[in-house]
């Protein structure tokens, strides 16, 4: 399951990476299409390596394996996005915020 959560990263990263700025350079881009783009390296990567994080779930033991893999490629494709939206996002530093000053170096006592 680690690597399924390390895939959807690496897709998400990799589309910031290479599509942001693509899409950044043209404002009269619909910058949705980036999530269809996603899921389309999702689905890339679960269909032909038949990924499937459904296997292991008693209750879907009777669903196609082929249905796995398309749902397993919805969550690589979206499952960054998702984790996003679950966990608090990092705070940002504060604009003209002055850092706390420096604590005074240690000196070691003389011994008398």
């Amino acid at each position: 399951m680690e690597g399924l959560i390390a895939l959807a990263v690496l897709i998400e990263r990799t589309v910031e990476f290479f599509l942001a700025p693509i899409f950044d350079a043209h404002p009269t881009w619909d910058k949705n299409y980036q999530r269809y783009i996603a899921l389309a390296l999702g689905l890339a990567i679960a269909i032909p390596g038949q990924l499937n994080a459904f296997a292991f779930m008693p209750g879907l033991a009777a669903m196609p394996q082929f249905v796995g893999y398309i749902f397993t490629g919805i969550l690589l494709g979206g499952g960054a996005a998702l984790l996003h939206e679950f966990t608090p996002p990092t705070p940002a530093p504060l604009r003209g915020a002055v850092a706390p000053p420096a604590l005074p170096e240690h000196t070691p006592r003389r011994a008398h």
